[in-house]
């Protein structure tokens, strides 16, 4: 009796264990995840993860952020590595979660640490709220799309999300906004297009170039959605910034894309701009009578940035490079508070309805 109980056992055990290695081995190489939950039973996150199949780096392979629902602060940044059997470590700043992703129940499962001191279990798993929506993330890179045909040396690669579930109506007009409006043409189309590039460059400067294109999902909550878009194509040898960000936003109720004009009472952009001057002189630490002049920047006298979204501290505002300051100053970025904004914001508008 007692040996046919260990043999149902480790039947049970070894079918458990390949059901485990299946389902490991089948999640998508590129994702992207919404795992809420808490730490040490008690503190409750939410966090954004994205999985890319190139490395952003040479270790990491996975990015996004967190934060704490029921505790006032900001986003904290995310960036590691999703290991194909389950093993993920995501690293911040002054923090790790160490964990192991179960694909059957879609848990994460493991330990936070804080400055190598403090541990505590954490349990995430996967969800979607009712304001947010599902996507899958699509890779391409320069050997799925042109084989032995591309150079060994050559590195072009997009990664971009093909949204689903929800409204269909809804994930449709996202979708056709990717293509219609930001991608321009066949994924596969930009990479060979890259690869070209790549190669008349090298002929004409005699060296290696590398370009991606990324459309990932900044913000899916309260049916308000963000996608940041990055151009980044890079030389070698040269080490000056080439990158291009945008920023997207979408009403989830409609799919429809929202601009300054829809959340902003008509004429009040003029009351917000000083708002992000006072911001950025305080960043700057400019005495009275000192100028942004003196940071790099054009004047005081910009318009508010049509690059922006809705963080947890409030909205965020993008600029470019050049776009306000010499090259030198780089790009420049400040969140205002919704206490300040509280006052300009139309009624019933995107950002209205994701204050409530």
């Amino acid at each position: 009796m007692k040996q046919t109980c260990k043999l149902t056992y480790w039947v049970v055990f070894l079918l458990w264990q390949g059901t485990q290695a299946y389902a490991q081995a089948n999640t998508p190489k590129c994702f992207y995840k919404i795992l809420v939950g808490k730490i040490n039973k008690q503190l409750s996150v939410r966090m954004h993860l994205t999985k890319s199949r190139s490395q952003i780096t040479h270790t990491d392979n996975v990015f996004g952020d967190y934060y704490y629902t029921k505790i006032k602060g900001g986003e904290i940044d995310l960036n590691g590595i999703w290991k194909d059997n389950g093993e993920v470590i995501l690293n911040e700043k002054y923090g790790r979660f160490s964990g192991r992703w179960n694909p059957i129940d879609k848990v994460l499962v493991g330990m936070w640490t804080s400055d190598g001191k403090k541990a505590l279990p954490f349990r995430l798993h996967e969800k979607y709220d009712k304001g947010s929506i599902k996507a899958e993330m699509i890779c391409l890179d320069e050997k799925m799309v042109m084989g032995a045909k591309a150079p060994a040396w050559a590195d072009a690669w997009i990664l971009y999300p093909k949204f689903k579930g929800g409204k269909p109506e809804v994930a449709n007009k996202l979708n056709q906004f990717i293509q219609e409006k930001i991608l321009l043409k066949k994924p596969s189309d930009i990479i060979k297009s890259q690869v070209e590039k790549q190669i008349q460059h090298k002929k004409i400067a005699g060296v290696k170039s590398a370009h991606k294109k990324t459309i990932t999902i900044l913000h899916n909550k309260s049916n308000v959605l963000t996608l940041v878009v990055m151009d980044d194509p890079t030389y070698e040898n040269i080490y000056r910034s080439f990158i291009n960000v945008s920023y997207y936003s979408f009403d989830l109720n409609t799919g429809r894309r929202f601009n300054l004009e829809d959340i902003f009472i008509d004429g009040t952009q003029a009351k917000i701009q000083p708002l992000i001057v006072a911001a950025f002189r305080k960043e700057k630490k400019l005495k009275a009578g000192e100028s942004l002049k003196k940071e790099g920047f054009f004047s005081e006298d910009f318009a508010v940035s049509r690059n922006f979204y809705f963080s947890v501290k409030g909205v965020f505002f993008f600029y470019g490079i050049r776009e306000i300051c010499y090259y030198y100053a780089g790009p420049q970025a400040t969140t205002i508070s919704y206490n300040k904004l509280k006052k300009y914001i139309k009624k019933d508008s995107p950002l209205d309805r994701y204050l409530r």
